[in-house]
């Protein structure tokens, strides 16, 4: 889990965001006003060569960068959680309901053909989740290549990692764009959603990023903002599937081992495992709200990297962040763990 203090602090910068130049204008200024006599100009001195060392102070975009890469891992652990445990629910509940139907399908050409249909629907899925891994694996990596970039600020292989990267991301989008199938999981974005994206440019805080992350950034933040948009709508849509089908399951799971028993008259004993029941239905309850906020999570990395390419992040804010999406992922955890105890004590 992380922690406040695993989380490098970063001073609020945003009123020097125009660098060193402003703050030696400032200095001549106050000169000129000590010449003439002010005496507040004194104070203020100290305060400018304070600004002035913040501005050329390199741990600042240092201690950004490092927090950058600690959000893009944690968001990326998340959908890979949620995207690894939807697909393997969509298989489940495909296989169980295609085996219920099954007897009711009494000519061979019916049954063959409910097969081949279930075939197409699952490899589609299967191949809309791999597509969206490659696409959370690229922007983790990105923000890892950023990084690296920014505590070297030279040209180092940092460097060429995070171009060779941004023409992978640029490349996954366009076959996003021109594949007959995409929709809902995986699509491409609206001309809104895209031209949101475009106006990150303008938030980049001049003269504070280091001056490689900076060049990288003029190019790179548009497109970046583009991938995370595409992986909220992704996180939303998996998250549907995870809790529209507990929600099926919850409801069953009520009525058969919670109501239906509670409800029998009053001098009939409850079974010995109804306490344990109606706790497992509660707590599963409470797993499928926090996977319904799923889509939060990457809402949550989009307004990270705003703040990140404004030089405003707060520790405060990104453990936060940071936080939500490991509970998304203890939440994923805790389902899996329960569908596997509620399976085995099926088989019994």
């Amino acid at each position: 889990m992380i922690t406040n203090d695993q989380l490098q602090p970063v001073n609020r910068v945003h009123h020097i965001h125009s660098g060193p130049r402003d703050a030696v204008k400032f200095l001549h200024k106050l000169t000129m006003s000590m010449v003439i006599g002010d005496s507040s100009a004194l104070r203020a001195l100290a305060l400018a060569l304070g600004l002035l060392g913040l501005a050329g102070c390199p741990t600042i975009p240092l201690k950004q960068a490092e927090n950058i890469g600690t959000a893009g891992s944690a968001y990326a652990e998340a959908v890979k959680a949620v995207g690894d445990f939807a697909l393997s629910d969509a298989l489940d509940y495909a296989v169980d309901e295609l085996e219920t139907r099954r007897p009711a399908l009494k000519e061979l050409a019916k049954r063959r053909e409910a097969l081949e249909r279930q075939n197409r629907l699952l490899k589609r899925r299967i191949e809309l989740v791999e597509t969206a891994s490659l696409q959370i694996t690229l922007v983790r990596e990105y923000f890892s290549a950023l990084e690296a970039l920014a505590k070297f600020d030279v040209a180092t292989p940092a460097g060429a990692a995070t171009a060779s990267l941004i023409d992978s991301l640029n490349a996954l989008e366009k076959s996003i764009a021109t594949r007959s199938d995409a929709g809902g999981l995986v699509r491409p974005l609206t001309a809104d959603e895209k031209n949101a994206a475009a106006q990150v440019v303008s938030l980049i805080a001049r003269g504070i990023h280091a001056k490689g992350v900076e060049a990288r950034l003029t190019s790179d933040a548009p497109i970046i903002a583009r991938h995370l948009r595409m992986l909220s709508i992704q996180l939303e849509e998996l998250g549907g599937w995870i809790s529209d089908r507990q929600e099926n399951r919850l409801t069953t799971f009520y009525a058969d081992h919670v109501e239906a028993p509670f409800l029998k008259p009053a001098d009939t004993a409850l079974p010995a495992d109804w306490k344990n029941k109606y706790k497992q239905y509660l707590r599963g309850v409470t797993l499928n709200e926090k996977i319904r906020l799923a889509a939060e999570a990457g809402k949550n990395m989009e307004r990270v990297w705003v703040r990140y390419l404004s030089a405003e992040q707060s520790p405060e804010e990104l453990l936060q962040s940071v936080q939500d999406m490991q509970q998304l992922v203890t939440a994923i955890a805790g389902l899996r763990a329960a569908r596997q105890a509620a399976q085995q004590s099926t088989e019994r």
